[in-house]
């Protein structure tokens, strides 16, 4: 008489849950991370506004503790079904695991599969940034080239307008060196006649003095 296996609960779910794992990893590696979404289904981004992707276990911890909760998804999101090798699992049928009913003999392959499958995604996350905020770079950087060619438009400009005013300050020393010059020509002539006026004065006054010693002798 063959010995019947008893039915395991726990053992059963657990080995489920091993295979949602296994499935939402596999199928992310194949069509690409989720991004992180709001709970209205936006994308979210950080604060450089650069996309966010869905979390996902980076190791044989995060992996055991994988939850909805834990990865923070958007109800949407977290609803979503994921289809590889002929199931589909959603992030909202994970429930957590202690890390050795993970690491039990029963699990260990489907374990290890999460395993080398999660160091994969570690390389699809990378390049899939990469990829899909390169758009978005590069729309950064033509919006900071665009201000650069502003403020340097702009420095032009007031590098023009302090041309054009030192320009106008050069004309008008110019014409006021002229006029000092032409000024100081008209005192020159003007002192030289002053002294000519005085020196004819002066021969006059000679003249006159004379005369007048002789009329105050005669009287």
């Amino acid at each position: 008489m063959i010995e019947k296996t008893r039915a395991n609960p726990l053992r059963d779910e657990a080995a489920n849950q091993m295979s949602i794992r296994e499935t939402i990893l596999r199928a992310w590696l194949r069509d690409g991370i989720p991004w992180l979404t709001t709970d209205d289904g936006e994308v979210k981004r950080d604060a450089a506004g650069e996309l966010v992707l869905a979390y996902f276990p980076t190791g044989i911890k995060e992996l055991a503790e994988w939850t909805a909760a834990t990865g923070k998804y958007s109800p949407l999101l977290a609803s979503k079904k994921f289809l590889f090798a002929d199931r589909s699992c959603s992030l909202s049928e994970l429930t957590g695991l202690s890390r050795s009913t993970q690491n039990s003999k029963i699990h260990i392959a489907k374990r290890d599969s999460c395993l080398a499958t999660i160091e994969n995604l570690k390389e699809r996350a990378e390049f899939q940034l990469a990829e899909t905020n390169k758009t978005n770079r590069i729309a950064k950087l033509l919006e900071k080239l665009k201000r650069l060619e502003q403020i340097n438009a702009a420095q032009e400009d007031e590098i023009r307008e302090v041309r054009i005013s030192v320009v106008q300050l050069n004309k008008q020393m110019n014409k006021a060196k002229r006029q000092y010059e032409s000024n100081e020509e008209q005192l020159r002539k003007d002192h030289s006649a002053l002294l000519e006026e005085n020196i004819a004065l002066k021969k006059i006054l000679a003249k006159v003095t004379p005369l007048k010693s002789v009329n105050t002798d005669k009287e």
